[in-house]
């Protein structure tokens, strides 16, 4: 099963194969809840990524999803209509903790 360290380098190398010269990469972007709301895992960077890139956000979480990798994890993905990534995690993540739910 997964981790927190390891959803974040998923998301991490899925914009590095998405965006050729890759922007920097907040890591405040990263969002674990301990509630499961609004999710269980949400990456709100994709505004910003966009807004450096002139592109547009949709297209920009669109793209992050495409290249995203979580094919052996059990966890519903969807985009919000503000164009962020979220995941509900059928399983518990190992390793889940509150000192990083909002890494």
């Amino acid at each position: 099963m997964a981790t927190q360290d390891q959803i974040k380098d998923r998301f991490t190398r899925a914009i590095k194969k998405s965006f050729r010269p890759c922007p920097l990469i907040g890591p405040k972007w990263f969002r674990f809840y301990a509630s499961g709301e609004p999710a269980d895992f949400q990456f709100i960077g994709c505004q910003k990524l966009a807004k450096a890139m002139g592109k547009d956000p949709r297209f920009v979480a669109q793209t992050i999803i495409r290249n995203l990798y979580l094919r052996d994890i059990d966890a519903a993905i969807e985009m919000t209509a503000d164009a962020r990534i979220s995941l509900r995690f059928k399983k518990p993540l190992v390793g889940k903790n509150e000192s990083s739910s909002n890494a």
